[in-house]
């Protein structure tokens, strides 16, 4: 993955404006380079083209430390393969007992190569109060965030 994909899941100023959050360019941080649209947030080896990220910005530095407090499951992991789907916000998918919008799942599908949505335990004596699911693709991870319903 390169620079541009991975710009693809960062958020378009129009949103970043609205919600307030800094999520418009990727950052890189230790030996990753992340990006996120407040919805799916992925992880690649570190690209020297993405600069570091923000020592200031405690939102950034949360979302690098969901991946060391979210352990993935430790039981055999089961893999379910992302289904053909539409470019749709309005379709929703059941996936591991999770719904996600298809335009999330369009993105992943279309974007990172083998792409796979693994189910999560929850994190034993509490932890972060949303549920998210992992991901796996060639080359990276990340999570995808469920549709509240």
């Amino acid at each position: 993955m390169n620079k541009k994909t991975l710009s693809k899941f960062c958020m378009k100023k129009r949103d970043a404006t609205l919600s307030g959050l800094c999520f418009t360019k990727p950052w890189s941080m230790g030996d990753y380079s992340y990006a996120t649209d407040g919805v799916i947030l992925i992880r690649i080896p570190k690209l020297k083209s993405i600069p570091e990220r923000n020592e200031n910005s405690p939102v950034q530095q949360a979302a690098e430390e969901m991946f060391v407090k979210t352990p993935k499951t430790s039981i055999p992991i089961l893999k379910f393969p992302i289904p053909e789907l539409y470019n749709n916000p309005a379709v929703v998918w059941k996936i591991n007992e999770v719904f996600f919008r298809g335009d999330m799942l369009w993105k992943l599908k279309n974007f990172c190569r083998n792409c796979y949505i693994l189910p999560l335990k929850e994190k034993p004596g509490g932890g972060f109060s949303f549920k998210r699911t992992w991901i796996e693709f060639d080359g990276g991870d990340g999570f995808i965030m469920p549709v509240v319903m």
